[in-house]
């Protein structure tokens, strides 16, 4: 029997679908690529993100002090044939320990081949983080999937975390994947994952951490604790075999980085709108640096009683994905956290394509309208057309350029929270079909 003319439209309109959906994910693989991976090899051999990581890591293989400045400006000149100033922010490394021992496979290497390693590995660790929370749009939902895959790929804080050598990237991804492993009831492949992370990142694998404390998903948490423990003990037992000190350089560190204009959220350059946590909003709007401070630890802890009000409640009524997207986003606020950080977003991007989120009604378009602004580099393209003279001055120079424009990721994501724990806080309609 021949099929009648609506089955066979159906189906044009189908294959029509899928075949926009396939270029979609193409045009967004070229543009990951271009925008990450390439730029990352177009900076060259000299200073990246992980340079940060590379060189201590080497030293704390060798046993020497990995926080002292001379050892790092010796290292760095013996890997990269660099001079680094003394004075700056770069050679005094802030990243803990257990950063240094997860890293220091990829330290053990000459500094060309990890640089090109590095690269490689970011650069393809999203793609399990994508199969794996793509299971969750369903067995039969490959149009659902691609779409999922395009839309990841295309993130610009992606490109931004692998083009700068980032940690953020491998680690997201390495809880994506644990994420995926305690749905399959894998409890200790997943602790060992979030302590993987938790050590390269302790901001992002800290939250997952938190998360399935909350979740009272004991194995998980303690797998992860006694993991990330056992790894900090290695970490100082090296230093305390070699003998070499450690402590004092590292809290200096760590005080020269907090000071540094990098994390200065009340400094006055552009480069602070890089930064999404609510410190920055908070001191366009009330210019004191711990009524900021405060007010964005406040804000997070009200927003974390919201979830534990209308998550942990009535965890029958949300799905695992919403719970988390949840959290992820708020924990973005409070703390410390650069653009590349909210590649986090790909939890609730993919609770929004579920087919469970249709049952919220709008939540999921307007979670998806809030999101899409992330496909570009938001401050930083507003920041080159300002440079370039495309925007007149009288547009730059006015207030809410500062209070709203340049920080319009951090309100996007203040915004997003609120959908997600309204969604969280209303039960799914049974009568939609989940499609």
């Amino acid at each position: 029997m021949t099929p009648t003319l609506p089955v066979r439209e159906r189906r044009a309109q189908q294959t029509m679908k899928r075949a926009l959906l396939i270029l979609l994910l193409l045009l967004a693989a070229a543009e990951f690529f271009i925008r990450g991976p390439l730029r990352y090899f177009r900076s060259g051999f000299g200073w990246s993100d992980i340079t940060q990581v590379y060189v201590p890591s080497r030293a704390w293989i060798e046993g020497a002090n990995p926080y002292s400045v001379d050892n790092f400006i010796a290292l760095h000149r013996e890997a990269t044939n660099q001079v680094v100033d003394r004075t700056g922010f770069r050679s005094h490394s802030p990243h803990p320990l257990t950063t240094l021992v997860v890293f220091s496979p990829v330290a053990s290497l000459p500094w060309p081949l990890a640089h090109k390693l590095w690269a490689i590995f970011t650069g393809t660790i999203i793609l399990p983080a994508i199969f794996c929370l793509g299971s969750f749009l369903g067995p039969r939902a490959f149009d659902r999937k691609l779409g999922f895959a395009a839309l990841t790929l295309a993130l610009a804080p992606l490109h931004t975390g692998i083009a700068a050598g980032n940690v953020s990237v491998p680690a997201i991804a390495l809880c994506a994947i644990a994420f995926w492993a305690v749905a399959r009831k894998e409890h200790n492949l997943a602790g060992v994952l979030i302590a993987i992370a938790a050590c390269l990142k302790p901001q992002i694998g800290g939250l997952f951490v938190l998360y399935y404390l909350a979740r009272r998903q004991w194995r998980v948490a303690l797998v992860a604790i006694g993991v990330s423990l056992a790894v900090f003990l290695v970490g100082i037992g090296r230093l305390e075999w070699s003998g070499s000190p450690w402590w004092n350089d590292f809290l200096a560190n760590a005080q020269a980085a907090k000071q540094d204009r990098l994390m200065d959220f009340a400094d006055p350059g552009p480069l602070r709108y890089t930064m999404i946590n609510l410190q920055v909003l908070l001191y366009t709007l009330l210019p004191n640096p711990v009524i900021a401070s405060a007010g964005a630890l406040l804000i997070g802890v009200a927003l974390w009683g919201g979830w534990a009000r209308f998550g942990l409640r009535s965890p029958a009524f949300a799905s695992d994905l919403l719970m988390a997207s949840a959290f992820l986003i708020i924990g973005l606020l409070p703390i410390y956290h650069r653009n590349y950080d909210a590649t986090l977003l790909i939890f609730p991007l993919c609770w929004a394509l579920s087919p469970e989120a249709a049952r919220y009604g709008r939540a999921r378009w307007l979670a998806l309208l809030v999101m899409v602004p992330f496909l570009l580099p938001g401050p930083t393209l507003l920041q080159s057309l300002t440079r370039r003279g495309f925007l007149y001055p009288s547009i730059t120079s006015g207030w809410w350029w500062d209070a709203f424009l340049m920080p319009h990721q951090t309100w996007l994501l203040c915004i997003l929270c609120v959908l997600l724990l309204r969604a969280l806080a209303t039960r799914p309609d049974p009568a939609v079909r989940a499609i």
